[in-house]
């Protein structure tokens, strides 16, 4: 493959993840009203700690780490259930404004199978990722964090084989909480999510050509974590249980 269409298939990604975005998160009204209730409380908490000469916003320190994660939900498609696996391995980077705040970005490749779905059975559709997050911490001690945030991420995958042509997108967006334990050299940390799903499915074959929509069958999760730090940074092993179930181990470092 050459470069010249490598670098057409990178730009129409972006392209599209930037218009779907656009298009999408309007209705997304539920999500955005708890992250809009969370950065309110954060700013109007800690307002007076920050202003525009702090010396954390004329040196903002980074955060960036690699992360790789697996997981398992079930998505109803056009009506019909999918139990579907989803895999990502990408980087991530976060600024950190203050001790309280910190915003970032993240992108990848993303592979995705399904199973109990006719569809799509034995077909894997692959892709990337590309998304925006926020963490905000309305408490920090020495011992102790609350740390709560949102993520919102946008899929491109696709698939073909035996006279099938798949392509799924989907917009995903994430709000947490979790308290987080600090020890000498450990972090474990326990909370729950909200998730939300919204996308759509492209099927095309010799005999069959539909559009369906992608929806989350769940919402809630649990949440589980422990992070090692080691030289400087850390390496987290994480997972989710119920609406998703996932594993994820990342390999963290501020700058």
């Amino acid at each position: 493959m050459s470069l010249e269409i490598i670098s057409f298939k990178i730009f129409s990604f972006v392209q599209r993840s930037v218009t779907t975005l656009l298009r999408k998160v309007l209705p997304m009204r539920r999500f955005f009203i708890i992250l809009t209730s969370m950065i309110m409380f954060v700013n109007s908490s800690h307002a007076a700690t920050y202003n525009t000469t702090s010396p954390s916003l004329q040196n903002k320190p980074l955060s960036i780490w690699v992360y790789f994660d697996q997981t398992q939900s079930d998505w109803d498609i056009g009506g019909s259930k999918a139990d579907t696996d989803v895999g990502r391995f990408g980087a991530a980077f976060t600024e950190h404004f203050s001790d309280r705040f910190q915003a970032g970005l993240f992108a990848g490749i993303t592979r995705v199978s399904q199973g109990n779905y006719a569809r799509t059975a034995g077909l894997t559709q692959s892709g990337g990722h590309v998304g925006v997050l926020v963490r905000l911490f309305p408490l920090k001690s020495k011992k102790f964090d609350i740390d709560t945030g949102a993520s919102l991420a946008y899929h491109l995958v696709d698939g073909e084989g035996s006279g099938r042509d798949v392509e799924s997108s989907w917009i995903e967006g994430i709000v947490y909480a979790k308290g987080i334990l600090k020890l000498d050299s450990v972090r474990m940390s326990v909370g729950t999510n909200y998730q939300y799903i919204d996308g759509s499915e492209k099927y095309n074959s010799t005999t069959l050509n539909q559009t369906a929509d992608i929806k989350s069958d769940d919402d809630i999760s649990g949440m589980v974590g422990i992070d090692l730090l080691v030289d400087g940074g850390t390496v987290g092993l994480h997972g989710e249980w119920g609406a998703r179930n996932s594993i994820a181990l990342t390999f963290a470092r501020d700058f």
